[in-house]
């Protein structure tokens, strides 16, 4: 987890899993005041360079599937796209929900992905039982 602030003020935050030279970033969140400023661009060049030498890859929502948030899903997806994320073919629906996979720094293939879906799980599970 990385907590980013503007001098004292709480900014947004970022969770990251790496796995070889694989880097999910798993989590990432700009306070909704704050949306728009700059902030979330700044952050995504810090990420940027911070693991300039992996594989960045992030799962969104598919800004294409009919849902309440499409305006959103959609501003969404063209910020990434702006800040030179690439769209992959990795998919994956959960219930009613399909996420997209969104890559930076070399493609992520299906099998990529559900392997880190499968190492977060075992994360998961492990912590939870202990």
């Amino acid at each position: 987890f990385y907590a980013y602030y503007d001098e004292d003020r709480f900014v947004g935050l970022t969770y990251a899993y790496r796995k070889g030279n694989i880097v999910w970033w798993f989590y990432f969140a700009v306070c909704k005041e704050l949306r728009g400023k700059g902030y979330g661009t700044e952050i995504i060049q810090q990420i940027v360079q911070q693991y300039k030498d992996d594989v960045l890859m992030m799962d969104i929502e598919d800004p294409k599937q009919v849902a309440d948030n499409s305006a959103q899903r959609n501003q969404r997806y063209n910020f990434y796209k702006r800040m030179g994320f690439d769209d992959t073919e990795a998919a994956k629906t959960f219930d009613d929900l399909r996420m997209i996979i969104l890559s930076k720094g070399g493609n992520i293939s299906q099998a990529n992905y559900e392997m880190m879906l499968d190492e977060i799980w075992k994360v998961y599970f492990l912590n939870k039982v202990k």
